[in-house]
């Protein structure tokens, strides 16, 4: 039912779109098509230096803590330090396999820039989708629940029970800065755009990824 309108829409000049009050001219079309490609390949970087970072952190955290469970006698200590290296695993693992379903955009070649337009807004969409993915439920339960199991593992076999708890809310902040430092540009961008605002920068944006890293400074770059 909608065809007719929009054939209309673009034989008056002007391109029908999903985020936004009002059609656009050819020449607005164009250019949120093309400012939607770059802040969509810009986020595919982003992903790439989260990754990296996060990648980083979580190996390094893997490799000291088993060095340090090596070198202690005590063998709670030791058991809380192998647990946590089993928790820097999975969220390595979990980093790495965290990948966008929706590609980047891929140019158009016909001259069309209420086509590209509609492309465009459908490619960030779907992006906005994959990066809200970050913090769903089951990733928030399932980092809770890991760290709360070895909490009671430790605490129940060893008798670490305040090593145990330490581990475990350390283990939970660090879980919470990997999944809201991803990075949400697709998603920020789809609400500017249905409010009609123009898409606006991403570097404001630093200084909330520096609160949510505990693990330092050096993984405020990738975002």
């Amino acid at each position: 039912m909608l065809a007719p309108f929009v054939l209309l829409l673009v034989a008056a000049g002007a391109c029908p779109t999903r985020l936004g009050p009002a059609p656009l001219t050819t020449a607005e079309a164009e250019a949120r098509a093309d400012a939607i490609a770059s802040l969509i390949a810009a986020e595919h970087a982003a992903h790439q230096r989260w990754q990296v970072a996060w990648a980083a952190g979580m190996g390094a955290a893997m490799v000291g803590q088993t060095g340090w469970a090596d070198l202690s006698p005590d063998e709670g200590r030791r058991a809380v330090l192998v647990v946590g290296v089993a928790k820097a695993t999975v969220a390595l693992v979990s980093v790495l396999t965290y990948s966008y379903a929706a590609p980047a955009l891929a140019p158009i070649e016909a001259a069309d820039a209420c086509r590209e337009l509609a492309a465009a807004e459908a490619a960030l969409l779907a992006l906005a989708d994959d990066q809200a993915a970050a913090t769903a439920w089951w990733r928030q339960g399932g980092g809770a629940l890991l760290n709360v199991a070895g909490a009671l593992f430790v605490g129940f076999a060893y008798g670490e029970w305040l090593w145990g708890t330490i581990a475990a809310v350390i283990g939970l902040a660090v879980g919470q800065a990997i999944l809201r430092s991803a990075p949400t540009g697709a998603a920020e961008a789809v609400q500017q755009l249905r409010d009609g605002a123009p898409l606006g920068r991403r570097d404001a944006r630093v200084l909330d990824r520096l609160s949510l890293t505990p693990l330092g400074v050096g993984f405020a770059w990738a975002f």
